[in-house]
């Protein structure tokens, strides 16, 4: 269990540096909430219920993750001006490890420019290659597609082996504005993706 916790915090800190940018027109972000195990962001338009056997970061423990005294508007925005992102949400299913977890980047703050989302994409694949490959020389990563709020998506599919234990990986950026927010599923076991990817819904 130990060195399973520890794979995971390996794993949440790939996910904070594996963010890559894309933009459009400009969008105040505004932090998720949390009520037991749902998850809601009307930024992002997003909605997630965990249900039972899922433990969903509050915002102490995600202002503490980031860095930052609190999740309000003002450290939020420290936050990005400081580092340019931030961790809007982290879930993790303790029955097999599982987790979620959101990091929204302000494209403004670490590249100065837009990218469209082509070169997002073409950016982003080669940033996780990079980054997955340093921590093992065999990790897979490509480019595809998920069923994500009713619709294809593109997204990087990832496996990668982190002491000993095999760790699968989807990840599915969204485009809001001056943000890209990449929303990061994880599991032991890469048929445990999909149902991941469904708990997301409109709202």
């Amino acid at each position: 269990m130990k060195n399973v916790r520890k794979i995971i915090t390996v794993i949440l800190i790939c996910a904070l540096s594996l963010v890559v940018t894309a933009c459009s027109s400009s969008k105040a972000y505004t932090h998720g909430t949390s009520s037991g195990t749902t998850y809601t962001s009307s930024f992002l338009g997003v909605k997630a219920e965990l249900g039972s056997g899922w433990t969903l970061s509050d915002d102490t423990s995600l202002a503490k993750m980031n860095g930052i005294s609190d999740m309000t508007t003002g450290s939020t925005k420290s936050s990005f001006e400081k580092k340019g992102i931030v961790l809007d949400m982290y879930a993790v299913r303790q029955l097999d490890n599982s987790n979620i977890n959101i990091v929204v980047e302000d494209v403004k703050k670490t590249y100065g420019k837009s990218l469209s989302e082509d070169e997002y994409y073409k950016k982003g694949l080669e940033t996780v290659k990079t980054q997955m490959s340093a921590i093992d020389s065999s990790a897979q990563i490509t480019e595809g597609k998920t069923d994500f709020l009713g619709k294809s998506t593109r997204c990087f599919n990832i496996s990668v082996n982190i002491g000993g234990v095999n760790i699968y990986e989807r990840q599915v950026p969204i485009f809001r504005g001056d943000y890209v927010s990449v929303i990061t599923f994880s599991s032991l076991s890469s048929s445990e993706l999909d149902s991941l990817v469904g708990v997301f819904n409109n709202i």
